[in-house]
């Protein structure tokens, strides 16, 4: 499943699905890289853990990748 082109997909919302299981639209920033522990804070995982707190998934605030991300994500 795709959106239709042209449609406005916001954060929270079905990006794509696979196999039934969908894909949320997140915002990670310009910066590609793995999401793994003990990797080098930064934007893209404060605004990893920004979406998970706007999700309801109660993710710690700032630029760290801890434990509570990880269990979140």
């Amino acid at each position: 499943m795709l959106p239709a082109v042209g449609a406005v997909v916001r954060r929270g919302q079905a990006l794509y699905a696979v196999d039934g299981k969908p894909g949320l639209a997140v915002r990670l920033g310009d910066r590609l890289r793995a999401f793994v522990a003990g990797m080098s804070p930064g934007r893209d995982v404060a605004e990893l853990n920004a979406n998970l707190r706007a999700l309801g998934f109660g993710a710690p605030v700032g630029d760290t990748f801890s434990d509570a991300t990880r269990a979140r994500s």
